[in-house]
C-alpha cells in the first residue's frame, strides 16, 4: 500500500482503530474522522509512530 491513503470513520470506537492502524501498518497515509473527538488524535498518534501521515477530522457523517 506504500503512498496510498485510507479514510478509516471512528465512531465504531477501538475497533475502528484496529482497523486503521493495520492500513498505516501497510503503508497507507489515513484521514480519521468521528463525531467524537476522544479517540481521534490517541489513533493520530499511533499512526504517526509507525511513520505515516494521518489527521483527524471530527464530523457526522450521518448527516450527509
Amino acid at each position: 500500500m506504500t503512498d496510498d491513503a485510507a479514510l478509516n470513520d471512528l465512531d465504531a470506537g477501538e475497533v475502528a482503530v484496529c482497523i486503521a492502524l493495520p492500513f498505516a501498518a501497510e503503508g497507507a497515509d489515513t484521514v480519521v474522522t468521528g463525531r467524537n473527538a476522544e479517540p481521534g488524535p490517541l489513533a493520530v498518534s499511533e499512526i504517526e509512530a509507525m511513520g505515516r501521515r494521518a489527521i483527524f477530522v471530527q464530523g457526522d457523517l450521518t448527516d450527509y
